[in-house]
């Protein structure tokens, strides 16, 4: 971990040969090394199903990896409509009981009711507005 590797030689075989003398391993870039990468939640609509997923990733920037994910096994457009920043594993499994009166399926639940409400403060009153509505329940 760390690196990228790449192995120089012929192509086929490449796991059996490792260590013989026409084989040698370089390193093509290394890592990047990142700063702690904070946990988020995100709100991820599926437009046209009235399904909004509620799940959570280490990183902002892997909220767009995550959709890309999810996409294919479901069959609407799915969009992010609010990540919520330092927010956990904790937070999401208390967001799942908060609106478990509107669980569809696992992690999908139906866009309605304190759930729509909440979502619709965080549209028109912004992230904070959200983030204050839920941890006064």
């Amino acid at each position: 971990m760390g690196a990228y590797w790449a192995y120089n030689g012929r192509s086929s075989g490449a796991d059996q040969l490792i260590g013989r003398e026409d084989r040698t391993a370089t390193i093509i870039s290394p890592a990047p090394i990142k700063a702690p990468c904070v946990p988020v939640v995100y709100f991820a609509l599926a437009v046209g199903g009235n399904l909004v997923k509620i799940g959570t990733v280490v990183g902002a920037e892997r909220v767009e990896k995550r959709m890309a994910l999810l996409q294919p096994g479901c069959p609407y457009d799915l969009k992010v409509l609010l990540v919520l920043p330092e927010f956990g594993r904790r937070e999401e499994v208390r967001l799942h009981r908060l609106y478990a009166a509107y669980c569809h399926r696992g992690e999908w639940f139906r866009c309605e009711g304190d759930l729509k409400a909440m979502l619709q403060t965080a549209h028109v009153d912004g992230v904070e507005a959200a983030i204050s509505h839920l941890r006064s329940k």
